[in-house]
Parts: structure tokens; sequence; C-alpha cells
């Protein structure tokens, strides 16, 4: 009878031997993946940059609010013309951050960080900047119509890199450079000024976080 129970109980014992060993593998891969589990840095905030670019509208405003996830920061905002203050259109940022704070090898200094953007603006209402106004004046001095009234349609598309600059806690320094181009839509024509072109687009402004 002893043997015969030992028999019995062996093929049990090693059931429980197991059942034990699997739960104790899934509690680890558990753990690992906590533990490996990015932390989701999350932020809002608002922004104000001026910017030039090859669309000759002169300089221009653009106070925007954006969201940041991680390395991501996505903007949106309205362009303010210099000239007459005029609403353009809005403009959408993308930045990626490439090293700074925000990225998964931080660097050793934390007040900087260096990133690449793309910017797109829709210009429903945009009026010439004074530099494309004088070369039509100087160029183009046969042109019927007053082009100081002239209201543009455009798409424009920049891509870039920028440096953040950290001058307070949650305030940032932002530049930029990029290249790119636009292209009208419903063009007047006879025109010295090009209903399409490309060029540069040079930003700077400043950020605020909310929250830190």
């Amino acid at each position: 009878m002893k043997n015969t129970n030992q028999k019995n109980s062996s093929p049990f014992a090693k059931a429980k031997l197991i059942l034990a060993a699997i739960g104790l593998i899934f509690t680890t891969e558990n753990a690992m993946c906590q533990q490996n589990t990015p932390v989701r840095n999350e932020n809002m905030g608002f922004s104000t940059s001026a910017m030039v670019s090859a669309s000759g509208y002169g300089g221009r405003y653009v106070p925007m609010l954006y969201f940041k996830r991680n390395r991501q920061t996505y903007f949106i905002g309205p362009v303010i013309q210099n000239q007459k203050l005029n609403f353009a259109g809005f403009q959408f940022n993308y930045d990626y951050a490439l090293v700074g704070e925000d990225a998964p090898t931080k660097a050793d200094n934390k007040n900087v960080e260096l990133f690449c953007f793309f910017t797109s603006s829709y210009d429903f209402r945009a009026l010439l900047g004074k530099r494309a106004l004088w070369e039509e004046h100087m160029a183009n001095s046969k042109y019927e119509g007053d082009p100081c009234k002239l209201r543009f349609k455009s798409v424009s598309m920049y891509g870039g890199i920028g440096l953040k600059i950290r001058i307070l806690k949650n305030l940032k320094w932002i530049n930029s450079i990029g290249a790119g181009g636009y292209t009208s839509f419903d063009f007047p024509g006879n025109l010295y000024y090009n209903a399409s072109n490309l060029g540069l687009i040079i930003k700077t402004g400043i950020s605020f976080d909310f929250k830190k």
C-alpha cells in the first residue's frame, strides 16, 4: 500500500510543480512589461511666433495652442499678417524632438532641445506684403488694378529643423528654419507676383507649458 500511494501521488506533485512554474513565469513577464512600459509625458500649452516665408505675404504672427505627447507636439492657430493686422488663415505645426529631455536618450543639458518640424498653412484672405507690393509697382506698372486690395488663397508647406532654449521653468525660446513652398488658388493673373514658388521659412517665438 505504501508503494502504491507514492506512485499515485507522484503525478500530482509534478503537476503542482509545473503549475507553480507557469505562474512564476507569467508573474515575471507581467512585472517586466510594467517596468518596460514607457510613461506618457503629456502636456498642453500656448505659443506665439513671428515668421517670414517665400509666400510674399510679409511678416506674420501665429498665436497657437499645442498638445505635446512624449517626443511629438501638435500646434494649431490663426495667422495674423503684419500688414494691417489682417487675419489671413490658419496654420498647423508638427514638431518631433531629436535631442533633449523629451527624447528617449535624454541629453545632459535639459535646457536645450533640437527638433525637426513640418508646418502647413491655409490662407484664404491674405494680402501681399510690403516688399511684394513694392516689387509689383516697380516691375508691373501697367497693371490696371490695385494690388493692395487683392486677397489671395493659398496653401504652403515647409519642413526643417529648430532649437528650443529654456528661459524659465515653463517658458522656452524657439527658433527654426526650413524649406518648402506655396501655391495659390483663383490667382488673378497679370501679376509680377508668382502664383507658386519655392523658398525658405524662418520663425522665432516663445512657448509656455501649462503644467510641469
